[in-house]
């Protein structure tokens, strides 16, 4: 909006949001090394082990708001759900949904609907599910080279000017 470059990396979690897709554990790979590291113990635990409550582990979540610790429950009675063999890739899951997904849905949904109203088409989810991660970042970007101007000026679509007015001729020419 104010011609200011910024250079901002998203994670593949908020990626796959933003495309509408669904976030696993092996998303937050780079988001959140801590939580991907202590997911993946959990689901590599011996069952014997998890099973014995060594991990004292229930469906809840804990969270800082405002300087008070919240306590969230992961589903309804997760309280009292103890997290054990049959259930810790579901734990997990729930998890990361909530600390990659619900909490942060509001920002998400706000984020989404301003970067629609930059494209044409107007529908993000659209446009980002026909693109890997990268791409978008190739888009977000570039990719360190030249433009090339001609196919540039072959593919340019001229809405209230056309390609002989004065400011566009302008434009080429400084753009050369």
């Amino acid at each position: 909006m104010h011609r200011v470059q910024i250079n901002v990396l998203f994670s593949l979690a908020f990626f796959k949001q933003l495309a509408g897709l669904s976030v696993s554990w092996n998303d937050i790979r780079d988001a959140d090394p801590e939580l991907y590291e202590s997911c993946r113990k959990i689901l590599l635990m011996d069952d014997e082990e998890i099973d014995s409550d060594v991990l004292g582990l229930t469906f809840i979540y804990e969270e800082e708001q405002l300087g008070i610790m919240k306590t969230i429950e992961l589903c309804p009675g997760g309280k009292d759900i103890i997290v054990d063999s049959k259930n810790r890739s579901v734990y997990v899951e729930y998890m990361v949904q909530q600390r990659f997904v619900t909490c942060v849905i509001e920002q998400v949904k706000s984020f989404a609907q301003g970067f629609s109203e930059l494209m044409t088409s107007g529908n993000i989810e659209h446009f980002l599910k026909g693109l890997d991660p990268e791409d978008f970042d190739s888009v977000l970007h570039g990719n360190n080279q030249d433009i090339g101007l001609e196919d540039w000026k072959l593919h340019t679509e001229y809405h209230e000017y056309d390609q002989s007015d004065e400011q566009i001729i302008w434009f080429w020419q400084v753009s050369n």
